[in-house]
């Protein structure tokens, strides 16, 4: 091959190089993620210009910059998608910014799709550190045993937050979004979370769950919900449209304080439940209502006159263990 036509080829071929998805990979060996490479040639290999950002791999990967929806598919748009397990997702401080619009306590979102900030098969996920708004279906969506922390996940139209069995959440905030602000499928752990003027339940947890730390105020529905078996501790839960706590069967609600729910102040569908150390008092209907062992409590009266402190409901027993006490048991 002659020099003048070696040269032209070499072009040809770095220029094919330049054009490939960059790792950009930072000094600790984290992958780096930002707006530019999302859009113009994939961040990394197994992922290509635009969005979704899809990571495949496990490993530990770190926003350089926000990620924002472009304005064509909007509410459609995922910005992160996660197909591989054990996944480390820093979000570095920066934000998954979609477009849609969510306003008013409880929030009215004017416009909803299938776009979600991170939605994520894969299990182990942990992300961290940022926050995620505006998207036209969940903030996040987490497979099994996922970590979630350090967030605030708020005007989203569906959950802000919505995982599976065997999660962590940590020190996350969920306000302001079209759904549920925290919801599971399966029993997870929740420590340190709000839940603020959600259009739907504030806190949903299915059976089995751990929570602690909870402050719902302002939602829609029911502040606080567990499934069978779960053990809600440490919350407070204020003016909802629904009950402030409520559990299923089999359930403890200890040292959680409720008043001005548009529902009762603990509420309970089953049976064998235990209200221990609760202040549960001006609420729309009864400060305790289904069937629960109550000791240690301050049970007192409802805004409505038609309802006393506590009601067991048909067919449910209710019991005062030791030390509460009852205001306005009847009118």
């Amino acid at each position: 091959m002659t020099r003048s036509r070696l040269v032209p080829s070499l072009l040809i071929a770095v220029l094919g190089l330049a054009l490939q998805a960059p790792s950009a990979v930072a000094s600790d060996g984290v992958l780096e993620i930002n707006q530019t490479c999302a859009t113009t040639t994939g961040c990394f290999s197994g992922d290509s210009a635009g969005f979704p950002v899809t990571i495949s791999a496990p490993g530990a990967y770190r926003l350089t910059s926000e990620l924002i929806t472009p304005l064509f598919g909007g509410a459609n748009v995922t910005l992160v998608e996660v197909t591989g397990d054990d996944v480390d997702l820093d979000l570095n401080g920066f934000g998954l910014r979609g477009l849609v619009p969510c306003t008013g306590v409880p929030a009215t979102c004017s416009v909803s799709g299938s776009g979600r900030g991170i939605d994520a098969s894969g299990a182990g996920l942990a992300v961290h550190d940022g926050q995620v708004f505006g998207m036209g279906s969940h903030g996040v969506f987490a497979g099994q045993d996922a970590h979630l922390y350090d967030l605030t996940v708020r005007s989203n139209a569906g959950n802000g937050i919505f995982v599976s069995a065997g999660s962590l959440i940590e020190h996350v905030v969920a306000n302001g979004n079209g759904g549920a602000g925290i919801a599971s499928i399966g029993s997870v752990v929740v420590r340190d979370a709000v839940a603020r003027g959600n259009d739907s339940l504030g806190i949903s947890l299915q059976s089995g769950s751990q929570a602690s730390g909870l402050v719902a105020n302002n939602n829609a529905s029911h502040g606080i919900v567990a499934g069978l078996g779960s053990e809600i501790s440490d919350c407070t839960a204020v003016a909802n449209g629904g009950d402030g706590v409520r559990v299923s069967s089999q359930s403890t609600v200890r040292d959680c304080t409720t008043r001005q729910n548009v529902g009762a102040g603990i509420g309970a569908t089953g049976s064998g439940n235990l209200a221990i150390g609760v202040h549960s008092f001006a609420n729309d209907r009864y400060s305790l209502e289904g069937a629960f062992v109550y000791q240690d409590s301050y049970l007192g009266c409802s805004n409505n006159s038609s309802f006393s402190a506590f009601e067991p409901g048909v067919g449910a027993a209710m019991t005062n263990g030791s030390n509460s006490v009852l205001v306005c048991v009847s009118f």
